[in-house]
């Protein structure tokens, strides 16, 4: 069998995907869908899924489709490769990268680091999680009855000091918030202890001098 022409000047497959347009960004959805422009002249469409950019595309549609979805895909780097036939013979593959992670980050506890000192107002705690796929994006914080408030991961991993606080006792909330947005939750109660103050005592009593 005579080798198939490439025609390198022919028409390209432009994939677009609706559900995971950007493919320099991570999603948690594991069903993609992805269109394409059919040329005029076009009689076959040839696809193939893989693990790399540029895999020969085996799976042929004639009359060929002009959309593509696929389901329940493992969590990972993918590319969708594709060609199209023409009556000049096979244009050039193209490919387009698009990214899955659905697990979330990895369970993490919430401490308190500076345990001998009930009083500060500004108490230190511990934190980290990490994330195998997509990698974490940020964490969020709530403390008490606050509103939720970003935390760069460049800030995590020492001691955290959270903002000033009455003495008390606060429940702290922390998400870890991965790159596709999948999150894992962890808490701590902090109790605030009120500094106490010595009541004076009176050791010596001085009355004015009289005339």
């Amino acid at each position: 069998r005579e080798p198939e022409v490439i025609v390198p000047t022919a028409d390209r497959v432009n994939i677009t995907s609706p559900t995971h347009p950007d493919s320099s960004k991570w999603y948690s959805n594991k069903n993609p869908l992805f269109k394409w422009d059919l040329p005029s002249g076009a009689s076959e469409i040839i696809l193939v899924l893989s693990k790399r950019a540029n895999s020969l595309p085996i799976i042929k549609y004639s009359p060929p489709i002009s959309e593509k979805a696929l389901t329940d895909l493992e969590d990972g780097i993918w590319y969708l490769n594709g060609r199209f036939r023409t009556s000049a013979g096979l244009g050039p593959t193209t490919s387009f990268r698009f990214n899955i992670d659905t697990q979330p980050p990895k369970d993490f506890n919430v401490v308190r680091f500076d345990t001998d000192d009930p009083t500060n107002p500004r108490p230190e705690i511990l934190f980290e999680s990490s994330d195998a796929t997509s990698g974490i994006d940020r964490y969020e914080m709530k403390i008490g009855n606050g509103d939720w408030f970003k935390i760069n991961p460049s800030e995590v991993g020492k001691a955290y000091k959270l903002p000033l606080q009455r003495f008390g006792t606060r429940e702290v909330l922390v998400k870890a918030i991965d790159k596709a947005g999948n999150t894992a939750e962890s808490s701590i109660k902090v109790v605030i202890e009120p500094v106490l103050i010595p009541q004076p005592l009176i050791k010596e009593v001085v009355l004015p001098k009289t005339e």
